[in-house]
């Protein structure tokens, strides 16, 4: 009986030791619905690639020159990024091609938005971002320069699971006598529209030309902040319109 007890009392240490072992090793689901994205791989990892490249970080915010002179592109030429997210990796190579006329458009409309704001009234303010947002920019001459992707670990709060997504970056160039033409047919285009105020607008086409070409990613940074201050007095909806281009779940990646 002695035995038996012993063997009974062993076997309870050891049920409650793999209660205790379970209960430490599985996440309760609130730590889990607050795990943040992982990149878990990336091009050429197995080569000795970093898995943000710098050059991602500078063309996000329109500091092209350290790219061209790291892989040796013309310093007559613009460089931008297009990026794309997706589950299947060609799927996302093929989106970041077509946003990177998004992307050259919202550069656009921010620069606008930030250089009239403060000689504007609401009413005008409101009436100039609409005219930006029907507005089509129309993008020739655009030349891919460089790649880069990467795999992210997300959860999904709904069904509860983790979910594997590549992000891809594609850096493309084009001519600046191009970009500038670009930005003065966008800019006709938003002065042709009903109440804009002619002179505030067309005004901007210098900063256009300029913002070509930054010298840091500080500057597009506050350029951003002052659009969305200006924003802000229309309401949530345009701002919420503006935000939904920002790719946020993109910027946290490259802060």
């Amino acid at each position: 009986m002695k035995i038996i007890s012993k063997i009974i009392a062993s076997f309870a240490l050891c049920i409650s030791a793999l209660a205790l072992f379970s209960c430490a090793s599985t996440p309760d689901s609130k730590s889990i619905a607050k795990s943040e994205p992982q990149i878990i791989d990336w091009q050429d990892k197995a080569l000795g690639q970093v898995e943000k490249p710098t050059w991602v970080m500078q063309l996000k915010w329109g500091n092209d020159r350290p790219f061209k002179d790291a892989f040796g592109v013309e310093h007559t030429r613009v460089c931008r990024l297009g990026a794309g997210n997706s589950v299947m990796l060609e799927q996302a190579k093929e989106l970041s091609r077509l946003d990177a006329a998004s992307k050259i458009a919202r550069e656009l409309r921010q620069a606008i938005t930030a250089k009239v704001a403060n000689d504007l009234d609401d009413e005008q303010l409101s009436i100039v971002n609409n005219a930006m947002i029907g507005a089509k920019v129309n993008i020739s001459g655009l030349r891919e320069e460089e790649s880069h992707w990467w795999l992210v670990r997300r959860y999904d709060e709904k069904s509860g699971k983790f979910y594997n997504e590549y992000e891809y970056f594609t850096a493309f160039s084009m001519p600046k006598d191009v970009w500038d033409e670009t930005a003065k047919s966008y800019l006709l285009s938003v002065m042709k529209a009903d109440g804009v105020p002619k002179e505030a607008v067309g005004a901007t086409y210098s900063t256009l030309q300029s913002c070509a070409e930054r010298e840091s990613e500080e500057s597009a940074r506050e350029e951003a902040k002052a659009a969305r201050t200006a924003l802000s007095r229309l309401g949530e909806s345009a701002l919420s319109e503006f935000d939904s281009g920002s790719d946020a779940e993109l910027e946290a990646f490259l802060k």
